[in-house]
């Protein structure tokens, strides 16, 4: 299946997010409108995503829409939908980063040229100096991948946040990173009304030139309240040496 095939280097990498809520992007890179004609097929946008989304019939409310659009010829129902989804139709893109240059919010094909570029293998990713008290699990997964990647623009985004069913039991992983010295350090929580804490606060060695993996045992209110924030801080003594902000949120009131 790899005969003929060899190792290529793409010139520049864009993210695109479902998330509803889209401002946080506004200035992370190009924004293109749905209804601008495209100089291939000579027709608007919106038409030929339409007809992509039109195939997912069973993807929601979206691709039966988009259905409708391109049978009836009307396409005013789609994009009004898809406007009240992510307030606006438009197309939202995130730059990664580039190997060509170009700015943030330049052009898609903005510095890309004909030649190939020489294949580029990823950086070994460097652990930040000092202590540092981060999130571990998924966000540490994806923190080191974007470290390693030199995408870690797109990283800072969006706060961390965490969606949970109201009395639900979660362990929330941390990790606690120490080059030098042999510290014993407290951990602890602060949480909003109503959460409960089974385990994870107390006072911990943290050997020198690694990263120790710690777990909070929690359960969520029973009802369903107001976004907040829970607070992880990591103190020597009266002195704070770190802290983390983690928002907690209903998971029928999360973004989409």
């Amino acid at each position: 299946l790899t005969e003929g095939l060899g190792t290529w280097q793409p010139k520049k990498l864009y993210f695109f997010s479902d998330r509803g809520d889209d401002t946080p992007f506004r200035t992370a890179g190009p924004r293109y409108r749905v209804d601008d004609v495209s100089e291939a097929t000579k027709v608007p946008y919106y038409q030929t995503m339409a007809a992509s989304l039109a195939h997912h019939l069973t993807q929601g409310s979206g691709g039966r829409r988009a259905a409708q659009a391109v049978t009836s010829g009307d396409y005013a129902p789609f994009l009004k939908a898809m406007a009240e989804f992510s307030g606006s139709a438009d197309v939202q893109l995130i730059f990664g980063k580039s190997l060509v240059g170009g700015a943030t919010t330049g052009d898609l094909f903005e510095g890309v040229t004909t030649p190939a570029l020489e294949w580029r293998p990823a950086a070994v990713g460097v652990a930040e100096p000092g202590l540092a008290l981060e999130l571990g699990g998924p966000w540490r997964f994806y923190r080191d991948f974007a470290r390693v990647h030199g995408i870690e623009r797109s990283g800072g985004l969006v706060e961390p946040e965490l969606g949970v069913n109201p009395g639900s039991k979660i362990r929330l992983p941390i990790v606690v990173r120490n080059p030098g010295g042999a510290p014993r350090l407290q951990v602890g929580i602060a949480l909003p009304a109503g959460w409960i804490e089974q385990s994870g606060s107390g006072s911990y060695p943290f050997p020198a030139g690694g990263a120790t993996e710690l777990q909070f045992r929690l359960t969520a209110p029973p009802m369903a309240g107001p976004a907040a924030e829970m607070v992880v801080t990591l103190t020597d003594g009266a002195r704070t040496v770190a802290t983390i902000r983690l928002r907690v949120r209903a998971l029928g009131t999360m973004p989409l």
